[in-house]
């Protein structure tokens, strides 16, 4: 391997190396804490652009969302009314899952 084949992760700082495949694209290294760093920036440069500014407004996204929640038993999402909340709904379901 060359020298080269090292980065510093963006994150920690560390010295990684990077998938040969994704070298050009990858930043962080695989520690988690710095997967969701890196997870945390790209949905900041997603909102970022000018044409995603209003991509969950509007009365299409809120009929979608209040739809999805009707489906999961979701009464609110913000607001502890009694119900289940979001968290609890999707807790209950990978637990589910896990069975």
């Amino acid at each position: 391997m060359g020298r080269g084949d090292h980065r510093k992760c963006t994150c920690c700082l560390e010295l990684f190396r990077p998938d040969p495949r994704k070298r050009r694209h990858q930043f962080y290294c695989s520690a988690s804490g710095c997967r969701a760093a890196s997870k945390t920036a790209s949905q900041a440069r997603w909102r970022a652009k000018p044409e995603n500014q209003s991509y969950f407004r509007g009365a299409v996204n809120v009929a979608r969302v209040q739809a999805w929640r009707a489906r999961h038993g979701v009464r609110n999402a913000h607001v502890a009314t009694g119900g289940p909340s979001l968290s609890t709904s999707l807790a209950n379901r990978s637990a589910v899952a896990a069975s």
